[in-house]
């Protein structure tokens, strides 16, 4: 498979314009941030956002907190149609290759059988799963809502990667760790 080229994503630029809307789609409101907060922060020296493309065309986006000991990956997120292609396994394999011997923490919505996107749900936890993550045992809640942590790598100290993210974020991007609920 032909490898993806990376973008840094700025304000008003093409790039910008890709990601926000695939930002959109694949993220209920409540799951989402301020795009102007997260532009204001990408402009931090530990904050990284990446739009990905292969032969030009726009094939997703990470956005990632490097505290120095771990990569915390708020938002990944592949468009449409070219999910199932292994985009999102490339761009994982880049995020491992950019940050070797850290941690990789991410949050997926928990495993509910309840759940209208309970199918999606299991999805998401397979795919990651398959690209070497696993549950931490820990849950993060932000409001009213809860994710299940995952990690690659290690090592993984809970609440020292909260105090760095909150520190690099100035408390704007809160981060609250508990034992898996």
């Amino acid at each position: 498979m032909e490898a993806i080229e990376e973008r840094a994503v700025a304000p008003e630029s093409e790039e910008h314009a890709c990601v926000v809307a695939l930002y959109e789609e694949a993220f209920p409101p409540e799951e989402r941030f301020d795009i102007g907060l997260l532009d204001d922060l990408a402009e931090r020296e530990h904050v990284d956002f990446t739009a990905y493309y292969r032969r030009e065309e726009f094939c997703g986006f990470s956005y990632s907190i490097d505290t120095g000991s771990c990569l915390y990956v708020l938002f990944l997120a592949v468009a449409g149609a070219k999910r199932s292609r292994g985009h999102g396994s490339q761009i994982i394999a880049r995020l491992k290759e950019r940050y070797p011997g850290r941690a990789i923490v991410l949050e997926i919505e928990p495993i509910d059988p309840m759940a209208p996107n309970a199918a999606q749900r299991l999805a998401r936890l397979d795919f990651y799963t398959r690209n070497g993550f696993s549950p931490a045992g820990l849950d993060s809640i932000e409001g009213d809502m809860v994710y299940a942590v995952l990690v690659f790598g290690g090592p993984f100290e809970a609440s020292e990667f909260a105090r760095e993210v909150t520190d690099i974020t100035e408390g704007k991007i809160p981060v609250e760790l508990v034992s898996a609920l």
